[in-house]
């Protein structure tokens, strides 16, 4: 759907393409480079995903500081284009601490739970088995 939210062109996806659907990376990467070549220049995910921190339940909210990647592979693998920035890049910073802080400050002020935490991602399509959790 693109659109304008208080005067700023947006683009909403629902819903995703997942790995273990067999149609390689490239099903997680072409939205995104999509989302590029239509002139996006900030990114904003939501996820649905389980925790493996009892306390943080089923419908928590959680900013993202970091992931591991446990994926067999990477999406930058495969011819490079330009257009989408850099072949080789760093992910130490891959989660903005600037935006992270908004959305805590918002969070607060709005009286919503926010808690901090980082993404694991599995290729699926199983849930993690007892020692992961």
């Amino acid at each position: 759907m693109l659109g304008y939210l208080q005067g700023v062109p947006v683009v909403c996806m629902k819903g995703r393409g997942h790995f273990y659907e067999g149609r390689g990376m490239t099903i997680m990467t072409d939205a995104i480079r999509t989302f590029k070549l239509l002139g996006c220049e900030l990114l904003f995910c939501t996820n649905a995903a389980g925790s493996l921190r009892p306390e943080v339940g089923a419908g928590s909210l959680v900013a993202l500081k970091d992931h591991i990647n446990t994926m067999p592979g990477t999406p930058m693998v495969g011819l490079n284009d330009e257009r989408f920035g850099e072949r080789f890049f760093s992910l130490a910073n891959a989660y903005d601490a600037e935006y992270r802080a908004l959305l805590q400050k918002v969070a607060k002020e709005e009286g919503v739970p926010l808690t901090e935490g980082v993404f694991v991602s599995y290729p699926g399509p199983n849930f993690e088995t007892a020692a992961e959790k």
